[in-house]
Order: C-alpha cells, then sequence, then structure tokens
C-alpha cells in the first residue's frame, strides 16, 4: 500500500468515529444511489458523452470493472483496493471526489454511508418500484393491545422508535366527519351524525363527546354508508382525473371548450361500481382494441385523449402531433410505473434504466390515433370538435328517447283510432249532408262583395277615401270596428299605383300606420290577407304587426331579406325569435294576394301566394299586452316597408281553404291579379264538378277523404293536432339522436405512423427508426405483441408488466380502483395493504364489505 493510500484510509477512522450513530446497514436505493445520483453520475452515469475515466458507477459492472488505470472503483468488501473510497476521503485537490469546483460535495454522513457500503460487499439492487411487491413482516410492537390490524404495527412500530405515543382515540363525531370528507368529499349530514354518532344527540349543544365507545360493526356500517353514497365516486375520482389531465377546455391560447365529460362520469361510475383495477387499467389505456370493446370501454380509452389542444393560428400540426404522443408517454410513465421517462425524450434517462431509444419505442405505442388534429394551422381550429370522437348514447338519452318514442307510438295509435272512428269513414253516415253541401259550394263565388265578413278585425282599402293632395294622415277602417290607422312620415295615395287601381305608398324610410287599437282578439287564431307590391327587396321589411317587441310575443307579416336582383325574399312569420320562414317568393313591383293563417296550440301558421301554398310550420309564442296594429314598421319604427298597399284585411280566426278561395278569387279579380283561387286541388274540383250518380265509389271515398281532412271543423280539427303531435315527437326524437353527446377516444390507424428516436427531442430531426415496444426493464413479450397498446394474449394492457424481470408473470391486480384508506380509529392515515396472494386490497375493518376478488 502506498503511503498516500495508507494515510487516506487512516483518515477513515477518525470520521468513522464522529459518525458512531450511523451503525444501521445501507440501503442502496434509499441510502446510496440517491447519493450516486446526486454526487456522481453527471460525470460517471448512464450519459456516454459527458462519462469521464470510461468509469460508470449506475451499473454494478460498470463500477467493478478494471480501470485504464488498473485499479477499481468498487471492491466489495475491500475498503483498501476501492478506489472510491480514496477518491471521497482525498484530501488532495487533484485526487478528490467529487472535486473542488463541482458544486455539489459530499458531507461526512455521505462519505460514512458510502464507506459501509463497500465495507459490506457494495451490493447493487434494484430499486423498490422495480422489484417484486413482497409481504413484509410485521413489526412486533411494546404495547401490543393497540393494534387493531397489521397495519397499525406498522404505524405504533414507528411511534414507538421515535419515542412517541399514538393520539388519543378520535371522538365518535370527529371520526365521522373524518370519514365523509376522507370518501365523500362533503361533511356529515346531521342525520349522518344522529345515526353514527348518538351520543352527540344528548350531549350539550356545541360541547363535543370524549372516547364514546364505537364498535368495529359500527366503524364497518359507517364505511360501507359513505362508499355507497353516490358522492363517494366523485370524491375518489378527484386524484384520478388530476392524473389523467382532465380537462373539458383545450387548455392552449382561446381554451375553447370540448367535450370530456363521459371521460369523467366513466372514472366516478368505476369507483362507485368497485370496479376490478386491472379491468379499470385496461379500458383506460386500450378501451378501444378490447374483442369485447363497448362504449363505456372507448369512453375509457379517453384517458389518452385528455391532452392539452393547441388551436392557434400558425402552430405546427407536425410538431403537435409530436406533442401530443409524448404527452400520452409520459403520462403513462408517471401515473403507471412512476417514472419520468420523459427525461428520456431528449437523451438517455440520468437515473432510471430508460434509454432514449426505449422512450421511443414506448412513444410508438401513441402516435398512431386516427383522425387526429395536430393543431391549429394556418388559421387556427377554435371551437371544433377534436376527431375521433364517439357518440354516446347516455342513460339520460335513452330515457328522453323512449319517452319520446311511448308518446310518438301512443299519438301514432291515437291519430289511427281518430281516422277510424265510424263517422269519419262511413260515406252515409252523419256527415253526408255536410259532405253534399260542401261539393256543392265548390264553384267560384261571385264577384263584386267582400264574401268573408265573419271575425273581420281590419278592413283598409286604399280606394275607399280621397286623400287631399294625395298626403295621408289616416287609413279609415272599413270592418265597423273604427281601427282607423294614423300615419307617421308622409305616406302618399297613389290612383293607379297596382294594376290601376288606388293604393297607398311608403318609402321604406319614414313612413309607416298605426292604429290606437284592433289587436285584442288577435292573440290567439288569426289571418292575414294583403294585396301589395314592393318596390324595394333590400332588407327585412314588416308589411303588418301586432304585438310586443319581445320573445315570442309578436305576430307580423314579414318579408325576409333580399335584394332588387335576386328572389330570396320570402314571404314569413315574424315573432320576435319564435319565426317561420316560408317558401314562397317575394318579387319586385309584381302585385300579389298575399295571406297568413295561424291557429291551433302549436299556432301551427301557413302561407299562400296568389292562391298557391307557400309552407309553413308551427311556432312558439306567448301572450301580448301591445293591442295596436301597424303598417309598414314593427313597435320600434325599424324594419320598415317599401311598397303600395292596396287592401289590408284582419280576422280573428283561421279562414278555412273554401273562405281563402273565396277571398282570394274576389281580390285577385278585382285588382287583375292571376292565381289559383280554387278552394280544393285540381282532382278535388274535377271530382266535384261530376254529377253524383257518374262517380266510383273511390272517387266517392277521395272526396269524402278530402272533406274529412280539411273542410270538416271536427275531423280535420283533431286530425291536425295529434298530427301536429305525431310530427312534433318525431322533430323532438330527430333532435334527440342529433344532440348526443360525444367524447373524445382513442381510435388506432389501420396502418401505423412510423415512429423515430427524435434526436434532442425536435420533431425535425429524426433519427432511427423504432417499434411499439416496452423498455427492457419490463418482461418480454412475443413480437407480434409488440404493435399495439393492448396485449391479446393476456388482455393486460403493457403497463401491468411493471414486475420483476424474473418473474414468471405479472403479479395479480385484484385491487379496487379505490385509493386505499385506513381511517384508525386513532389517527387517520394512508396505507396499502397486501394481502397473502400478493393482491392489494382496500384497507378496512374484517366486517367491511369485500372488494372484487376476482380479475377482469
Amino acid at each position: 500500500m502506498s503511503p498516500l493510500r495508507a494515510r487516506s484510509i487512516q483518515s477513515i477512522v477518525p470520521a468513522c468515529l464522529t459518525l458512531s450513530a450511523v451503525t444501521a446497514p445501507a440501503d442502496f436505493s434509499r441510502d446510496i444511489q440517491p447519493l450516486l445520483a446526486e454526487h456522481c453520475y453527471a460525470c460517471h452515469g448512464p450519459d456516454a458523452k459527458t462519462r469521464k475515466s470510461g468509469l460508470r458507477l449506475d451499473l454494478r459492472e460498470g463500477a467493478m470493472s478494471e480501470l485504464k488505470s488498473g485499479s477499481r472503483a468498487i471492491v466489495p468488501g475491500d475498503l483498501e483496493e476501492s478506489e472510491i473510497i480514496h477518491r471521497i476521503f482525498s484530501k488532495d485537490p487533484d485526487e478528490m471526489m467529487p472535486p473542488p469546483d463541482f458544486r455539489k460535495g459530499l458531507n461526512n454522513e455521505g462519505r460514512e454511508k458510502l464507506r459501509a457500503w463497500v465495507e459490506n460487499g457494495a451490493k447493487y439492487e434494484q430499486h423498490w418500484s422495480f422489484r417484486t411487491v413482497e409481504k413484509p413482516e410485521v413489526p412486533t410492537v411494546c404495547n401490543g393491545n393497540w393494534p387493531r390490524n397489521p397495519i397499525d404495527n406498522f404505524i405504533l412500530s414507528r411511534l414507538e422508535n421515535q419515542d412517541m405515543e399514538p393520539s388519543s382515540e378520535a371522538s365518535a363525531e370527529n371520526l365521522v366527519r373524518r370519514i365523509s370528507l376522507d370518501l365523500r368529499g362533503l361533511p356529515p349530514t346531521l342525520s349522518d351524525l344522529k345515526r353514527f354518532a348518538p351520543t352527540l344527540a344528548s350531549s350539550p349543544v356545541g360541547r363535543e363527546t370524549k372516547n364514546a365507545p364505537f364498535s368495529p360493526e359500527q366503524y364497518s356500517e359507517l364505511v360501507d354508508a359513505m362508499i355507497d353514497s353516490p358522492h363517494y365516486g366523485e370524491r375518489m375520482a378527484q386524484d384520478w382525473l388530476d392524473l389523467a389531465r382532465y380537462g373539458d377546455t383545450n387548455g392552449y391560447h382561446n381554451d375553447s371548450v370540448r367535450d370530456m365529460w363521459l371521460y369523467r362520469d366513466y372514472v366516478i361510475e368505476s369507483f362507485n361500481q368497485n370496479k376490478p383495477f386491472d379491468r379499470f387499467i385496461v379500458e383506460n389505456m386500450a378501451g378501444d382494441l378490447l374483442p369485447d370493446a363497448d362504449n363505456t370501454t372507448r369512453v375509457a380509452s379517453g384517458f389518452n385523449r385528455c391532452v392539452t389542444f393547441n388551436e392557434e393560428g400558425g402552430a405546427d400540426p407536425d410538431e403537435f402531433y409530436v406533442t401530443y404522443a409524448v404527452d400520452r408517454a409520459n403520462t403513462t410513465g408517471q401515473v403507471f410505473l412512476g417514472l419520468t421517462v420523459g427525461c428520456a425524450q431528449c437523451h438517455d434517462h440520468k437515473y432510471d434504466p430508460i434509454s432514449q431509444k426505449e422512450y421511443y419505442q414506448l412513444y410508438a405505442f401513441f402516435n398512431s390515433v386516427d383522425g387526429e388534429i395536430g393543431a391549429g394551422g394556418r388559421s387556427g381550429y377554435h371551437n371544433k370538435p377534436l376527431p375521433p370522437l364517439l357518440k354516446v348514447r347516455t342513460t339520460s338519452h335513452q330515457q328522453k328517447r323512449a319517452d319520446l318514442q311511448a308518446r310518438l307510438d301512443s299519438r301514432t295509435a291515437e291519430l289511427k283510432t281518430a281516422r277510424e272512428r265510424p263517422q269519419f269513414t262511413d260515406l252515409e253516415g252523419d256527415l253526408a249532408p255536410a259532405l253534399q253541401e260542401w261539393i256543392t259550394s265548390l264553384t267560384l263565388p261571385q264577384t263584386g262583395t267582400l264574401p268573408v265578413k265573419n271575425g273581420l278585425q281590419l278592413h283598409l282599402d286604399a280606394g275607399s277615401f280621397d286623400a287631399p293632395g294625395g298626403l295621408v294622415k289616416e287609413w279609415p277602417d272599413l270592418s265597423g270596428n273604427k281601427h282607423t290607422a294614423l300615419a307617421t312620415g308622409q305616406p302618399m295615395q297613389f290612383g293607379r299605383a297596382l294594376n290601376g287601381h288606388p293604393a297607398i305608398r311608403l318609402d321604406g324610410k319614414q313612413d309607416f300606420l298605426r292604429t290606437e287599437s284592433g289587436a285584442g282578439r288577435l292573440g290567439g287564431d288569426f289571418t292575414m290577407v294583403l294585396v301589395l307590391q314592393f318596390n324595394d327587396l333590400a332588407r327585412h321589411q314588416m308589411a303588418l304587426m301586432w304585438g310586443d317587441e319581445s320573445q315570442g310575443k309578436r305576430r307580423a307579416f314579414w318579408k325576409t331579406g333580399g335584394n332588387q336582383q335576386n328572389n330570396k325574399s320570402k314571404l314569413s312569420f315574424n315573432g320576435y325569435g319564435a319565426d317561420v320562414i316560408g317558401n314562397a317568393d317575394l318579387k319586385r313591383a309584381v302585385p300579389v294576394v298575399a295571406v297568413i293563417t295561424q291557429q291551433g296550440p302549436d299556432n301551427d301558421t301557413r302561407f299562400r301566394l296568389n292562391g298557391k301554398d307557400g309552407g309553413g310550420g308551427g311556432v312558439s309564442l306567448s301572450d301580448f299586452q301591445n293591442k295596436s296594429i301597424t303598417i309598414g314598421a314593427n313597435n320600434a319604427g325599424a324594419e320598415k316597408t317599401a311598397a303600395d298597399f292596396a287592401e289590408i284585411l284582419v280576422y280573428d280566426r283561421a279562414l278555412d281553404a273554401n273562405e281563402q278561395a273565396a277571398i282570394g278569387f274576389y281580390l285577385g279579380t278585382k285588382y287583375m291579379i292571376n292565381g289559383e283561387w280554387n278552394p280544393a286541388p285540381p282532382e278535388i274540383m274535377a271530382l266535384a264538378a261530376k254529377p253524383g250518380k257518374e262517380r266510383t265509389e273511390d272517387e266517392k271515398k277521395k272526396l269524402f277523404s278530402y272533406f274529412i281532412t280539411y273542410v270538416h271543423a271536427e275531423s280535420r280539427d283533431l286530425f291536425r293536432e295529434l298530427e301536429s303531435e305525431v310530427a312534433t315527437t318525431k322533430k323532438e326524437i330527430d333532435q334527440i339522436e342529433k344532440s348526443l353527446p360525444t367524447t373524445m377516444v382513442m381510435v388506432e390507424m389501420k396502418d401505423r405512423k412510423p415512429a423515430h428516436v427524435l434526436m434532442r427531442g425536435d420533431f425535425r430531426q429524426p433519427g432511427e427508426e423504432v417499434e411499439p415496444d416496452v423498455p427492457a426493464i419490463f418482461p418480454r413479450q412475443p413480437r407480434s405483441h409488440h404493435q399495439v397498446r393492448l396485449l391479446p394474449s393476456r388482455s393486460r394492457i403493457l403497463l401491468l408488466l411493471s414486475q420483476n424481470r424474473n418473474s414468471p408473470t405479472p403479479a395479480p391486480m385484484r385491487a379496487s380502483v379505490t385509493p386505499p384508506l385506513l381511517l384508525g380509529p386513532a389517527l387517520p392515515t394512508r396505507a396499502l395493504m397486501v394481502s397473502d396472494d400478493g393482491c392489494t386490497a382496500r384497507s378496512a375493518p374484517a366486517t367491511t364489505k369485500p372488494v372484487s376478488s376476482q380479475p377482469a
């Protein structure tokens, strides 16, 4: 031994004397590996680029191999021949390790730990997380009366080692509060306290009971009651959802909303159903790839879609395809392995046995999501769905769908029954006289007088008066109700404005007319009839209205916006946010007879333009207060109309087809406007014109069917009401189907993307191509099983292989998803109990209901 070496070894003795308290055998993972990682790995660790002198201390083989100098860093049991001992105790600046300029120098305690470790054989061990879980020996304790289960022995043993006493037993109400907050996240209710802490009811107000007896049976009942609460799953899901990066917004830039709540509900239900832990992991990692995959397992695969999404314009999609796969790989390592595998994204891991190549092999499991959007691209990707998505029929949707289907079936049956009533099917029955009277009436009405006056509330005729100088100040009402319309602006009367007949011209800028009253009986069914021609088709225009400027409280003849060159202006109804758009085109400078009717509980609104059907539909409306009627604008004086008005008729009921035809023919003839004024389709008119004896049975049935469906008030209204309910229900069912919630899920590409080692983690610098595989620290699998997240041979996910490589099979995973909780009578602690067969289980008294005992 050289004198220098002898002096170095001798200098260890006083250091040992000063640290005589350090007598316990060193544990490599707990005591030695952190020292080497902190003080040595920077120059003698896994990174070959920074390694000096060819010495590698993170592997046993490297630490004990012969160096170029002929020495060995570590010779187990031999302090004299172990160069590392010489160097860490050396006072020579040229030899001491770590070197003086290294900022992380060893203290005396660290040196002594390394000395004792080498002296005792320098045993290298895998980190405990890579070793097979073994059931530890239950420690003995001095106070053998205190433990109530083996976990208490571990707690008490540690307390006794520190010369500490356990806390006194909690009162019943404190224990109830702790368990409720821990298992449900909510304080106990008064009924909970009265049930599980009955002594509380008899104690003085605000005074806590002391050491009230709490039997194991009561404790078990309490825990079961909390676990049976639906809030249990909500509380337990919080930690898992944090691990899963759960969020219902994208996280970047605009932070747009996205739907992931179905995954949240899946996690909550998994806890509440006490789903086996192995099944839970499989569903989260590869629920989309299971042979028995269903909506539940596919929703679960959203665990891998909970990444933040960059929707910003200019973000490179190729960069973020990589970013999302990196996030999945990192999350997988952190959540299931407790490893920061992300450290190997740019280089081999500095401390854990994960190489950069192995990292990208793990990454390769997650880089082939079918239809995934990379990033915002050139124009951004805001408030848009992020495929792949899954539409899910949730329980609530299924219930709504079933309720609507039941209603549809009921209304359809009612309609069928109504149509089959004897009076509506017997041609020779009670309705025969009314049928014959209607057939006889199907002749064109005489011209010259208004044919329908019943229910008339307002009648304005531009030819009924002469305005001095053509300037209209008021427009007299001919209905007898004295609802004279007063002018605003300068409406003008022109004697030959509309096909040679008088008309009142409104300029669409300032002019309109308004009655003081008239709409008092127009809150229900009504009919509007207008003879007019538009002079300008620009913008929306309101030709006639009454009601309030509020949602659903307006009733208006409405021309939708268009321009003078096209025909996009439609005859429509405006209810202030409750509108019905017709399909009949209104054209510039073309006189028309326009009719709008509305009737029934669904406010069925129908349009006719020059006798032709103009469409329609139901609308939801509300009562109104304003009783005035406005011509040419709304109540606020907006949406003014640029048109010539010849005649206006308003009825407080919906005119039937015959009445509409009669009025149409009367006005069409008066103003020389061609139209289809027949009260029934041409085929029905032709059958009505036939002598009765010449009609066949089929022709008689056609007439009768049309009569009861469109003319006879009782049958028509009944059929319309039921048909409307059937149509509305079908529409609601269709809306239910269209509004099914979606959630982001995993879908594997048929042809996987290639994966490469990315030099320095840069997506623009792909290196060696790699295949999907798990790191070498885990058991090997057949090559055919490396390609997907699911391992078909065992229906286990790749991360369940995190066992010792010498173990022939992974240890069974039968635990509940529930985080193990031990709420002991003395003080609340959290621990993991390992059962006899190596399975984790919920820590609870023996009387508590058992968790799932079989693997999924």
